[in-house]
């Protein structure tokens, strides 16, 4: 059990999962989990008050956020995937927890990293709920808040902000278009379980669980009285055939109309009309760029 790393197996995750009488011992593995990633979180908050500052320990964040959230992004695809209505609350609450952050002082670079955590763990809910074309446990995940100074926002677009304003290419040594995208896409390749996302299949599912990501955030902004703003991640340079990710998407709110399964699942509030605005709004983004 060294350096505080609780040693579950995957065959014990997916019969906490399948046994709808364990909600109370996956609440306690998750609120455990938590604890550990936000003692980490208030660890940073001391060493940047103090003055930690430079490159290299922003670098270190991220590697011990990686290594700090391995089993916390386990807990979220398999909740993505196989999430029932009971455990949908656990989603929402406990990444809420990991992405409110603490009040601090120091460099503003490093306090943004802080964010991080929450990044992996929401993009690990996000591809599992993605893999499993379960719309319910995406919105789960996307209904996720934080406080912020302009007070109660969504969750992903939070934490989506906070790390884009980040240098990515200055930590991660790479200028790179999408230089982000693809370090965490390389990061879930190796982190998630291989029963819920083949590697054949993977690259697929992480473009597409961006797109979404990206979308929402853009509907988000436009009901905010801003201008339909996403982050752009490697899907948009990138395309299936010939077709790109958000082009995929259209097509089958084109074809499924009012029945399309995320509007089922009242992502854009239900509406086909939202969601075809925030696609229009991320691919003239692409286009852009």
């Amino acid at each position: 059990m060294g350096d505080g790393v609780v040693n579950v197996t995957d065959i014990q995750l997916e019969k906490l999962f399948a046994d709808p009488t364990k909600v109370i011992e996956l609440h306690n593995l998750i609120y455990k989990e938590t604890e550990k990633i936000l003692d980490l979180i208030a660890e940073w908050n001391n060493q940047i008050s103090l003055g930690a500052s430079g490159t290299e320990f922003a670098r270190e964040i991220l590697a011990k956020s990686e290594k700090a959230v391995v089993l916390m992004q386990k807990i979220y695809a398999y909740g993505g995937y196989f999430g029932t209505q009971a455990q949908r609350m656990l989603w929402k609450k406990f990444l809420s927890n990991i992405a409110n952050l603490p009040l601090g002082n120091g460099n503003t670079f490093l306090l943004e990293l802080r964010a991080y955590p929450a990044l992996l763990v929401m993009y690990a809910g996000t591809i599992g709920a993605i893999a499993a074309n379960n719309y319910l446990n995406l919105k789960a995940v996307m209904d996720s808040s934080v406080t912020t100074n302009g007070g109660q926002t969504m969750l992903v677009a939070a934490v989506n902000n906070s790390l884009l304003s980040v240098s990515a290419d200055q930590i991660l040594g790479s200028n790179t278009r999408y230089q982000l995208s693809n370090h965490l896409a390389e990061n879930l390749k190796k982190s998630l379980p291989k029963m819920l996302v083949f590697d054949k299949e993977f690259d697929g599912i992480f473009d597409r669980a961006e797109a979404f990501i990206a979308i929402i955030i853009s509907d988000f902004n436009v009901r905010n009285n801003e201008n339909g703003w996403a982050p752009l991640g490697r899907f948009a340079g990138m395309y299936r055939g010939n077709k790109s990710q958000t082009a995929l998407i259209k097509e089958e709110i084109e074809t499924a109309g009012e029945e399309w399964p995320p509007l089922k699942a009242n992502l854009f509030g239900g509406k086909k009309e939202r969601a075809l605005a925030a696609i229009q709004n991320v691919e003239t983004m692409s286009r852009r760029f």
